[in-house]
């Protein structure tokens, strides 16, 4: 989608921008549900891999402490033991992995408050769609002069062009 697009308005063609208006806030309202739902599983999943990844922390350090793992420190202190528990292979391919899960929520994060100010932005153009429309029935709509609205079609005209 196109986020300027969708948010600008034809002055010359309100019953359009009237019948475009409905359809985009349901569709943006749609992703931002999904992307709502998409930050909430992936932050459940972030905790859940959390909680495993101290498990496996404690079970190792268990297992060192009672001697079932091998280990060619001279001294378990208990930095020591910290200290082979974050080199471990299993350990620090655990930490990449919520490293990785941690950048997917961020990311899906700015993606949905991207949404959230366009389904913003698309509340706003309601309200300026129904003053220009009260304004053109009312029959005070403001026109510009002829060469200042000459100038604008021409402006916007070539910002597609480009």
């Amino acid at each position: 989608m196109d986020y300027m697009r969708d948010i600008e308005i034809n002055e010359l063609n309100l019953n359009q921008e009237f019948i475009k208006q409905a359809a985009l806030v349901l569709s943006y309202g749609e992703q931002l549900a999904e992307v709502e739902q998409k930050v909430s599983d992936l932050k459940d999943e972030y905790s859940y891999m959390k909680e495993c990844f101290i498990s496996i922390k404690a079970s190792i350090e268990i297992d060192i402490r009672s001697g079932k793992v091998p280990v060619n420190i001279p001294k378990l202190t208990e930095d020591a033991i910290k200290s082979y528990i974050n080199t471990n292979k299993i350990v620090t391919e655990y930490i990449k992995t919520l490293f990785e899960q941690k950048k997917e929520i961020n990311e899906t994060v700015k993606n949905r408050d991207c949404l959230q100010a366009m389904y913003d932005a698309l509340k706003h153009k309601k309200d300026c769609l129904l003053e220009l429309s009260r304004r053109q029935t009312a029959g005070f709509y403001a026109t510009p002069d002829e060469a200042q609205y000459n100038k604008r079609i021409l402006d916007k005209l070539n910002k597609r062009g480009d």
